[in-house]
């Protein structure tokens, strides 16, 4: 299988701060309780069980590539949807979205996030752009089991599978490319999100095409185990 690649996406976005994506090893996998310490046993030793103890929650936590925010961004709703783009120095709004945080070369809003007209959600860019192999899809999302982390907002998962616009050969392989740009829905009115720079916002990896995943059902008794 060729590689997986990424780039930032301009120049620009390099010298403002945009992070390199890496793999991903969340800090609740970190905590994952020796494997003497008979899990069923815990009640009676006093120790509370938490999801990170089950084996693949904390696999999950290590699979996989991670791209963190650039710079700071705050996130409001505005209890009017706004007709007209207004532009203030740090802030930004229109329709739904209050936008606060720090400056990003390309953005509609003139910063790291942007908003998504007629829609409750905004676009955080990372300044990264991935390439993948043009059989395979590049499934992005949520950092997964986001609750055991300290992400307080919903980002939204999908799969790019690209076009003939955005492909390009690299050493005679053809790729597929993607922007990450991040999809993250409003928070309620009069609640305020604040995503802080490097903090880690989504995750990423390259997946089969849909038309070449199967399920066929087993005739299970031409197995000799027990399940």
């Amino acid at each position: 299988m060729p590689l997986t690649l990424w780039a930032f996406d301009c120049l620009e976005s390099k010298e403002m701060g945009a992070y390199p994506p890496s793999k991903i090893r969340l800090a609740y996998a970190n905590r994952l309780q020796k494997k003497e310490d008979d899990l069923p046993r815990a009640v009676d030793l006093g120790r509370e069980v938490h999801p990170y103890d089950c084996i693949p929650i904390a696999i999950i936590a290590n699979y996989g590539f991670s791209v963190r925010c650039p710079g700071t961004v705050i996130l409001e709703r505005n209890e009017t949807p706004l007709k007209e783009r207004t532009f203030y120095e740090k802030k930004s709004a229109f329709g739904k979205a209050c936008i606060q945080g720090d400056v990003w070369p390309n953005s509609d809003s003139g910063l790291i996030a942007s908003w998504i007209s007629g829609s409750e959600y905004v676009k955080i860019q990372t300044g990264i752009i991935v390439f993948f192999p043009s059989d395979y899809y590049l499934y992005q999302g949520p950092i997964p089991n986001a609750c055991l982390t300290n992400n307080q907002f919903e980002v939204m998962a999908g799969i790019e599978h690209g076009n003939q616009t955005r492909q390009t050969y690299i050493d005679n392989h053809l790729y597929n490319y993607a922007h990450l740009n991040i999809i993250v829905r409003l928070p309620p009115i009069n609640t305020k999100i604040t995503i802080e720079k490097g903090e880690e916002i989504a995750w990423f990896f390259p997946v089969l095409k849909s038309t070449k995943l199967t399920l066929n059902k087993l005739d299970i008794t031409k197995i000799k185990k027990d399940f």
